[in-house]
């Protein structure tokens, strides 16, 4: 069977309305046209005429489509979602959590928890529903109500793909390859039961699935606590401009009044730690 090829010319009219075909610059292929803006209410009429080149004329067989796009409610699109069971969820965290080192059996990072943020990227806040996409490699979800409805807002004439990736990692996130995480959602429930849903930001997660709030520390605090054994660069700079005048004042006065200074012992390196 010989391969069919598009022609070198291409002259396409819906409804006695020429479109020009659209090609790729690197390669030469055709691009998709839009002919949502040329139909009609009815019956329509979509024709392909191309002139071919003398190695095209053995070609015999050629194909268009037209695809039909549907536009989708709210509701509909969040029936696409799938649902990621508790389980599953932490059997992928345990995995996170134990990473073997392949051939070596008698060496493995084992690390006690992991923690995994709670915040939505687009409400600042934590999610409603936490959800990912499938391909996601991280465990960080963001809230499935709140995605869906800025896709509205970004989707236009361009490539609908690019509009559906996930805003944490930019991997494929469109409504049939999205999850909603059943252990997150347990969370976040426990979390409301509590009183504890506005000020957690994140959660500690170990391997046997037992969890507990992120406690942040105060950062005013713990610098606090290491200012006895830092110096600021700024004092470390006025030391040395200090140490410069007395040097230069002692070796003026020494010439002037035949009087003999003596020279500044030389102190020992202080090693000074930098913010």
């Amino acid at each position: 069977m010989t391969e069919s090829v598009w022609p070198s010319v291409i002259y396409i009219h819906v409804n006695e309305v020429e479109l020009f075909v659209r090609r790729k610059v690197h390669n030469g292929k055709d691009l998709p046209l839009d002919i949502t803006g040329h139909l009609k209410e009815g019956e329509n009429v979509v024709t392909l005429h191309f002139l071919r080149s003398p190695p095209e004329y053995k070609d015999l067989l050629y194909a268009m489509a037209v695809e039909i796009l549907e536009i989708s409610g709210f509701d509909s699109v969040k029936k696409l979602v799938g649902t990621l069971p508790a389980s599953e969820s932490q059997e992928q965290i345990q995995k996170r959590l134990s990473l073997g080192t392949g051939d070596d059996d008698e060496l493995a990072v084992v690390n006690d928890y992991i923690t995994i943020d709670l915040v939505d990227p687009f409400m600042a806040r934590i999610f409603d529903i936490p959800a990912r996409g499938r391909t996601c490699l991280h465990q960080e979800c963001f809230d499935l109500d709140t995605f869906i409805k800025t896709r509205v807002s970004k989707s236009g004439k361009g490539k609908m793909r690019e509009d559906w990736k996930c805003p944490i990692c930019g991997r494929d996130a469109r409504p049939k390859t999205l999850v909603i995480d059943g252990f997150l959602v347990e969370v976040h429930a426990e979390l409301k039961r509590t009183n504890r849903l506005e000020q957690t930001k994140a959660i500690l997660v170990r391997a046997d699935g037992s969890w507990e709030p992120k406690v942040e520390k105060d950062a005013a605090a713990e610098g606090g606590g290491r200012g006895s054994t830092k110096r600021k660069f700024s004092e470390f700079e006025s030391d040395l401009n200090n140490t410069a005048k007395t040097t230069t004042k002692a070796e003026g006065g020494g010439s002037g009044n035949g009087t003999s200074t003596s020279t500044p012992r030389r102190q020992q390196p202080e090693v000074i730690e930098l913010d």
